[in-house]
């Protein structure tokens, strides 16, 4: 913008200047015969017409010349100051005669005006600039602290810096933050307190079916106990996966150390229940013990809402595929990755509602990705 008014403003001079010069070329001319013949009654008047007026060069003044021409007894000046403004000088033998337009003066005044009025412009851009600027960080800075608190980060809270609409807007933002911090924080305390007080009655009964005769509620009771037993570590890896409270293990292992052991967690009764293929045998680095969990979630899920077995886990391209015949989801992914949610149809199926949740939570943290597809009456889910 700079640039441009400067280029305007020498275009405009350079123009003003041009058409001075040539205006007083065109009154030298005029006037001269009257100079030459020294007929000064026409002269004064055609001076006047001219809007011309006399003047006297000034000794300490120093001038430059833009034109000039000569001969033998006559010669034409144009003179030009340190301020811009014009001076006729002509002579015819011992006549000199020194003028200027009287309305030049007020052109030069007009230019000084543009020239402040372009200034004064780049100044009003400039504090434009710094207050959209000061308008914007804000923003900025509310925008940055509502993608962290979208990522999980429910202690943030906005700096209040004005009583303006930004200023409110970050009061209310940090009631509600703190309203959902402290429900999640009574969600995450019952849960833990929960999951730690089943572990006494749990083990107890454990205790307690070993010492049982072998019998039908012998086994109900058992698949009943390992169930509870099951929905209590998933309720506890949830609640430290999600609060941090254990870090991360990273190690290196290949995706057949992770299915592996992931099978080892089930309790498959029938081995034949699971097809797995492998044509990429891809090097893994994360927490062994928790990426397991969520691949035998996973597969559980698949082998609890099959129609017909085997399914199918296949490894290639980087990516672990499971796949099971059966009706697709009615929900998009994402419901069923919220804590305590399932299908209608998977009702009157085992589970707690928790195994995608926990699935998703793990992969997140291990910056994976999990895709959900329906073809040819199969369920296929992908871990990239």
């Amino acid at each position: 913008m700079y640039y441009i008014s400067y280029k305007n403003e020498v275009l405009t001079k350079n123009t003003f200047t041009s058409l001075i010069e040539e205006h007083y070329q065109y009154a030298a001319k005029e006037l001269f015969t009257y100079l030459a013949n020294n007929n000064t009654q026409k002269l004064e008047k055609k001076i006047k017409e001219l809007q011309f007026k006399r003047v006297v060069l000034k000794k300490n003044e120093i001038y430059t010349t833009v034109y000039i021409h000569k001969d033998d007894f006559s010669g034409v000046k144009i003179l030009q100051n340190k301020k811009q403004q014009h001076f006729l000088v002509m002579h015819y033998l011992d006549d000199t005669l020194t003028l200027t337009d009287t309305r030049e003066e007020h052109y030069l005044h007009e230019i000084a005006i543009l020239d402040y009025l372009i200034v004064a412009d780049i100044l009003i851009l400039i504090l434009l600039f710094v207050f959209v600027v000061k308008l914007l960080y804000p923003l900025k800075q509310i925008a940055y602290n509502l993608q962290k608190f979208g990522d999980g980060d429910y202690t943030i809270q906005l700096e209040q810096k004005s009583n303006d609409e930004i200023g409110l807007l970050a009061k209310q933002f940090n009631k509600m933050a703190q309203k959902i911090k402290n429900l999640i924080d009574t969600r995450e305390r019952l849960l833990r307190n929960v999951a730690h007080e089943l572990r006494t009655p749990i083990t107890k009964s454990k205790l307690a079916l070993e010492m049982l005769e072998e019998t039908p509620y012998k086994k109900i009771l058992t698949q009943a106990n390992y169930d509870m037993d099951r929905l209590t570590n998933e309720l506890l890896s949830l609640e430290k996966i999600q609060q941090q409270q254990n870090l991360l293990h990273r190690d290196d292992f290949t995706v057949e150390t992770l299915i592996t052991e992931a099978l080892s967690q089930l309790l498959l009764q029938d081995e034949t229940s699971i097809q797995v293929r492998i044509d990429e045998n891809f090097a893994m680095q994360g927490d062994l013990f928790y990426l397991s969990m969520a691949l035998k979630n996973l597969i559980d899920n698949a082998l609890k809402f099959a129609q017909t077995l085997p399914i199918e886990i296949i490894v290639k391209k980087k990516q672990i595929i499971v796949k099971n015949l059966g009706k697709s989801l009615e929900h998009p992914l994402a419901y069923y990755c919220e804590n305590f949610t399932q299908g209608e149809y998977a009702r009157t199926t085992k589970g707690f509602g928790i195994g995608l949740s926990l699935v998703k939570t793990i992969l997140d943290k291990h910056h994976l990705s999990l895709h959900y597809s329906y073809t040819d009456g199969k369920n296929i889910f992908t871990i990239s």
